[in-house]
């Protein structure tokens, strides 16, 4: 496998209109982006270099050559084979979404006499702990977790008479010039992925598997997420992304100091002493007006643009209500609470006792400020990954918090079988309660975070049996499901439904009561 342009070719613009910090020094980063190695059987020397046993035939690459005849257990280091990668793999990738350059992997032979070889590429995806076991990795021992489309491609590889001029191999022998050579650029056109990668980072190895069964492969060093869709962790995913990138790892090479290392020291003068005592001085005096600030009226806005529920005092319903209003618009969750729902919300973070009607308490208490907390974010990340039905008016997809159990019971009393509503629950973190009239009854049904991680929560309605028709609590008319979820549900792999007998074990009305708490 051969290199003539490497990564270096990579066309750099993909990069620029999703994260230019991603694209600093992509030139000289590209040189380490490509890992290929060989993998074969018995002997190597004491050198570590193959031991040819015929010479008749070898693959080439731009540093090594190495001869798949040979027997040898030690993997051969070998250069990078990349000829083309697309620049867009070192962001987050959709599924089913094609490279633009596709990836191309270059194979060279050399041979003493001409020949003409079948040879089969096949691309492969690696997590995080396959690709640290590198050296132990196989093709014919690999699981395939996350499928590839278009990840298998065949072609010929012609030898001539013409030699395959390569630039000189360090600690090689260069090839005899009446050598029969030729290569082959293996395109990768139709390659895509087909299944999420769930926020964790992916590896392409490209493998060439030898009629000795012997194997080359070469490792993408830059890694990608790929996502199903494009939602509201984009972010997430980049930033990920970063702390992945093999240039971010490097040290710095002994000829290029640190630039603060390489300036010239002086003694600083008088001016700028009192220049930097004045910025001090300045500096402290807006952090003690920011804390005289938070003694009279709670934590600044800048304390809570990070999304996540401040942790320390006071604990009053003013400041609540503030950090509800701030936190709903940091998620971009434009549907509004209601009296109804910030009431219920009140209660839940315990400002107003069960049952009660009067004025809410001027403070609670640390734990039950914090509890609210961790309980409410988890329906804002619900929500916000579910934007589509959470924002859905006319008819309304997913009851407010105001739609409690009692009140969901109220809500489908005397409504036809199929009828249901889609809640959060107000007892359980991160969980959405399908309550559906069925069997002359109703029943609730509980999806927790690891279900509505595995399946989307439009998935698991549409699998439903029982649930046919969503009761719109405003307007209490009734609409067919497959106008109200499918709409918004791209299917991208084959899901098994669920039986009926199966789903039904899964509503409260078969289980013990107390398993989904008072609230749910």
């Amino acid at each position: 496998m051969s290199d003539r342009g490497g990564p270096a070719a990579v066309d750099t613009g993909a990069v620029d209109d999703s994260d230019q910090d991603l694209g600093e020094d992509e030139t000289s980063s590209a040189e380490n982006s490509n890992t290929s190695k060989a993998v074969n059987s018995d002997a190597v020397s004491s050198q570590g270099q193959p031991q040819y046993e015929n010479e008749d035939l070898r693959l080439l690459t731009e540093k090594g050559v190495c001869s798949p005849l040979a027997r040898t257990s030690k993997a051969a280091q070998l250069g990078g084979p990349e000829e083309q990668a697309p620049a867009m793999f070192a962001v987050p990738v959709s599924i089913k979404k094609q490279f633009a350059p596709p990836f191309v992997v270059r194979v060279g032979v050399i041979s003493n006499l001409p020949t003409q070889i079948k040879a089969t590429v096949a691309a492969y995806v690696l997590n995080q702990e396959q690709v640290a076991k590198l050296e132990t990795w196989h093709p014919a021992y690999h699981a395939v977790t996350e499928p590839l489309a278009g990840a298998v491609v065949t072609q010929a590889i012609v030898c001539h008479n013409a030699v395959y001029r390569m630039p000189p191999l360090d600690g090689v022998q260069a090839p005899a010039p009446e050598s029969h050579s030729g290569f082959a650029d293996f395109t990768f056109s139709e390659l895509k992925f087909m299944s999420s990668s769930r926020m964790k980072p992916r590896w392409l190895v490209f493998a060439l598997t030898l009629p000795t069964d012997d194997v080359m492969f070469v490792q993408y060093t830059v890694p990608t997420i790929v996502m199903s869709r494009q939602c509201d962790q984009q972010g997430k995913a980049l930033s990920l992304l970063r702390g992945q990138l093999p240039w971010r790892k490097r040290a710095r090479a002994p000829d290029k100091p640190d630039r603060a290392a390489s300036l010239p020291l002086s003694r600083p003068s008088a001016s700028d002493s009192q220049s930097a005592q004045q910025a001090q001085q300045a500096r402290s005096a807006r952090q003690q007006a920011k804390h005289e600030q938070q003694q009279r009226v709670g934590p600044l806005e800048d304390d809570i643009l990070d999304g996540e529920w401040p942790v320390n005092g006071p604990y009053t319903f003013e400041r609540w209500r503030d950090t509800i209003e701030r936190t709903c618009k940091y998620h971009h969750l434009i549907r509004s609470f209601d009296m109804e729902d910030m009431k219920m919300l009140a209660q839940v973070a315990g400002f107003f006792a069960p049952g009660t009607v009067g004025r809410a308490a001027l403070e609670t208490t640390p734990g039950a400020w914090q509890n609210f907390g961790n309980w409410f974010l988890s329906y804002l990340r619900l929500f916000r990954c579910h934007q589509q039905l959470w924002c859905m008016r006319n008819p309304t997809a997913i009851c407010s918090f105001s739609v409690d159990r009692r009140k969901a019971e109220q809500l489908l009393f005397n409504q036809p079988v199929g009828t249901f509503i889609l809640r959060p629950s107000l007892s359980l973190c991160g969980t959405m309660v399908i309550s559906c009239v069925a069997d002359g009854r109703i029943k609730h049904m509980a999806l927790d975070a690891n279900q509505l991680d595995s399946r989307s929560l439009e998935v698991w309605v549409r699998d439903v049996i029982e649930a046919q028709q969503l009761l719109d609590v405003g307007s209490g008319q009734r609409y067919a499901k497959c106008q109200v979820f499918l709409l918004h549900y791209r299917r991208f792999g084959v899901v098994m439904d669920l039986t009926k007998d199966a789903l039904s074990q899964m509503f409260s009305a078969h289980l013990p009561a107390d398993m989904l708490g008072p609230g749910c």
